[in-house]
């Protein structure tokens, strides 16, 4: 056996004073793997007009530059990487040498095993450090926790316990960065306006959350991004500085709070864990607001079709027919919408905000125009009908008792006619009291009825 170096897809031939003359078949042939071994077997064929080959060559033919030329000697001297049997039972002039080439998972030898991995260390940390690391993280925690605290500004009006747990507020913050945005313009010039001001002076709607100003205040500042946002139902907004935003403080007055990038939070809503964390007062308190305010009607048909549909997204038919009853709707109680986010049907949604920019020009903008600001007068109030003066209310006789007997308690009107009573000074019909003979109960008191004698305009 000799050794040959030679590129993938070769032919080799075999001349009689000793010498292998290699030839390429395919001159763009490349390995696919540095780990590729060929085997080469070499076999005397008959000439197949189908296969390239190449015809015999003398020796004083002009040799090509793609073949090579080696004696054998040379051959021992080169790093294998093909074997080349050239031990030929039958050997001819002119004989035509065919080249099978293997890959190694073709051929019989097993393959490399594969290396183990060793780990060059191993680290065994401290009990003490760990403990160091743990006291470390939580003081990192506390110190968010006091900052959050810190921005709560006593000023905003906001409904009682709807406030989520600050580390839940803190771990939607981290993603965005819990550090404020840092605001040069003292607090002194940040002047708080009104809602109609600015409805006058930049357009916009003076209810909408996200109002947008009509062409003409457009062509005018170009700010087409407001959002005002209302602190009873969004307790984690704003408070102190860091679209544009503006929050009420205390109704009807608005303060600029910056220009904010509003993305869902990450995850985009409270996990059932979060939410069960919350104070019951909290988690009562949202699920009332739910059942009773306009932007809780999504999850107030959720309910409902839940009840007549089960747990499934409802599909758009079933919906439309959860919409059409609008009196169950209405009767969604408080304890279902509580029940629904207890489960994790429905969970609530966050979002985030983050300050990445404050104008001070126009903060100051604000204070200069709000200071020239004069409302204007509210509109007149329908004028009522004359209808002439009223005519005096006639005293209410008293009741007589129906016997004289000494000795008698007196008489009690009773809880019902009290309440008719009540109606009837609120509708301003005329009526009395009478005593009927009736008997007398243990205590010797009387029932009495009340009997409507109609009014002036309307009598029966």
């Amino acid at each position: 056996m000799r050794h040959l170096p030679l590129p993938p897809r070769l032919g080799a031939t075999l001349h009689p004073n000793g010498k292998v003359s290699i030839f390429s078949i395919e001159e763009n042939m490349e390995f696919q793997s540095k780990e590729l071994r060929a085997n080469v077997k070499v076999e005397q064929q008959e000439p197949d007009p189908t296969v390239l080959q190449d015809p015999l060559r003398s020796e004083t033919e002009e040799p090509d530059p793609n073949d090579y030329e080696l004696t054998l000697d040379q051959a021992e001297q080169v790093e294998p990487q093909i074997v080349v049997d050239t031990k030929i039972e039958k050997r001819s002039r002119s004989p035509i040498i065919a080249v099978r080439v293997e890959s190694d998972h073709e051929t019989s030898s097993p393959s490399r095993p594969t290396k183990r991995q060793k780990l060059d260390k191993v680290a065994l940390v401290p009990l003490a450090a760990v403990k160091e690391l743990d006291a470390a993280a939580q003081a990192l925690i506390d110190k968010d926790l006091e900052m959050l605290k810190s921005m709560k500004n006593p000023l905003v009006k906001k409904i009682k316990d709807m406030e989520l747990s600050l580390s839940i507020v803190r771990d939607r913050l981290i993603p965005i960065g819990v550090e404020p945005f840092n605001v040069t313009l003292p607090m002194t010039s940040r002047t708080m306006v009104t809602r109609p001001f600015m409805s006058s002076t930049y357009g916009g709607n003076r209810q909408k959350m996200f109002p947008t100003p009509s062409q003409k205040f457009l062509d005018t500042h170009g700010m087409d991004d407001w959002m005002y946002i209302n602190p009873e139902f969004q307790p984690e907004g704003p408070k102190r500085q860091v679209l544009l935003a503006c929050i009420s403080i205390l109704w009807p007055e608005t303060q600029y709070m910056g220009m904010y990038e509003v993305k869902r939070s990450t995850p985009p809503a409270l996990t059932q864990a979060e939410w069960l964390s919350q104070a019951d007062k909290v988690k009562k308190a949202w699920a009332k607001e739910i059942s009773t305010k306009g932007w809780g009607y999504y999850a107030r048909v959720l309910v409902l079709g839940r009840k007549m549909y089960g747990d499934k997204e409802l599909t758009e038919k079933e919906r439309d027919k959860v919409e059409a009853r609008k009196d169950a709707l209405k009767k969604v109680t408080p304890e279902e919408i509580l029940r629904v986010y207890n489960d994790g049907f429905l969970r609530l949604g966050v979002w985030t905000m983050k300050c990445v920019g404050y104008d001070n020009a126009f903060q100051l903008e604000l204070g200069e125009k709000f200071a020239a600001y004069v409302p204007p007068p509210p509109p007149p109030k329908a004028a009522k009908a004359d209808k002439g003066p009223k005519p005096p209310r006639q005293k209410q006789k008293k009741a007589q008792a129906t016997s004289k007997t000494p000795g008698n308690k007196r008489k009690r009107q009773s809880s019902e006619s009290v309440a008719s009573q009540s109606d009837s000074d609120s509708t301003d019909e005329e009526g009395e009291w009478e005593a009927e003979q009736s008997d007398e109960d243990d205590d010797g008191f009387a029932l009495k009825r009340y009997r409507n004698k109609g009014t002036r305009s309307r009598p029966i």
